[in-house]
C-alpha cells in the first residue's frame, strides 16, 4: 500500500494529498472551512459590479459633458471649422489595374 503524504490547506477545506510517484488527488473535505468564505466572494462580487457601474456612469457623464462642449464651441466659431466637401469612395480609392 503506498503512503501518503497530506499537504496544508491553502484553499479552506480542499486539502491535497501526495503518494509516492507524485501524483496528486484532490480530496474536498465537506466542514465548514469549506463553505466559510462563500459569503465572502458574493459580497465581492456585489460591491465589484457596483463600483463598476457607478464608475461606468460617471465616465459616460464626463465624456457626453466634454462632447456637449466641444459642440457648443463648433457652433459658436463656425469659422474655425470648416466644412469639408464630400467625396465618394471611389475618389479616395486608387483605381484598379488587375496584374495577370
Amino acid at each position: 500500500m503506498l503512503q501518503r503524504k497530506q499537504v496544508q490547506s491553502i484553499f479552506g477545506g480542499i486539502t491535497l494529498f501526495w503518494n509516492r510517484s507524485f501524483h496528486g488527488s484532490w480530496h474536498v473535505l465537506l466542514h465548514q472551512s469549506y463553505t466559510h468564505c462563500v459569503h465572502r466572494q458574493a459580497l465581492f462580487v456585489t460591491v465589484g459590479w457596483v463600483l463598476g457601474y457607478y464608475c461606468t456612469k460617471f465616465e459616460n457623464y464626463v465624456y457626453a459633458k466634454l462632447d456637449r462642449d466641444m459642440n457648443e464651441y463648433v457652433q459658436i466659431h463656425p469659422e474655425l471649422f470648416p466644412q469639408k466637401e464630400k467625396k465618394t469612395f471611389a475618389e479616395i480609392v486608387e483605381p484598379f489595374h488587375p496584374i495577370r
